[in-house]
Parts: C-alpha cells; sequence; structure tokens
C-alpha cells in the first residue's frame, strides 16, 4: 500500500512541477488552425506530386492487358500506424 501511495505522490509532484513550467513560460500564442491545416494540405500535395513525378508510367503493351499501370514503390509511411504510450514518472 506504501508503495502506491509513493508512486501517487511521484506522480503528483511531477504534474505540479509540469504546471509550474507551463505557467512560467508565458501566454499561449494565437494558433489558427485552418491556416495549419492549409500549409499541412498544401505541402501533402507537393510531397504526393513529387512522389508522382518519379514513377514513370506504362503503356499497356509492357504489363497490363488492359490498361496502362504505374510502377515505382508505395509509400510504406502512408501505411503506417503509430500507437504512442505516455508513461509518467
Amino acid at each position: 500500500m506504501s508503495d502506491r501511495l509513493d508512486e501517487a505522490d511521484l506522480r503528483l509532484a511531477a504534474l505540479r512541477t509540469a504546471l509550474i513550467e507551463g505557467e512560467a513560460s508565458g501566454a499561449a500564442d494565437v494558433f489558427d488552425f485552418e491556416a495549419f491545416l492549409a500549409r499541412k494540405r498544401r505541402d501533402r500535395e507537393a510531397a504526393v506530386r513529387a512522389r508522382d513525378a518519379g514513377r514513370a508510367y506504362q503503356g499497356a503493351s509492357s504489363g497490363s492487358a488492359m490498361n496502362g499501370s504505374w510502377s515505382g514503390t508505395p509509400n510504406p509511411a502512408k501505411r503506417r500506424r503509430v500507437r504512442v504510450r505516455i508513461v509518467y514518472p
């Protein structure tokens, strides 16, 4: 039981320290979420264009019987899922 109380005290002390650091850091700046999203969309579109520019288009005679196909490697970062676990001291 004592270990659980010590652990809770440590967590509480860490929380208090983080709150004091946050208050001492000053006032928060205004965050324009729409501008942030627009910038991220623009960056994503530029990355997709750059990725697609590196691929060569192959016509029906070089692989696909019905349609042309794109050659190139898929972007593995697109399928990656990241899980984050927050661990308190």
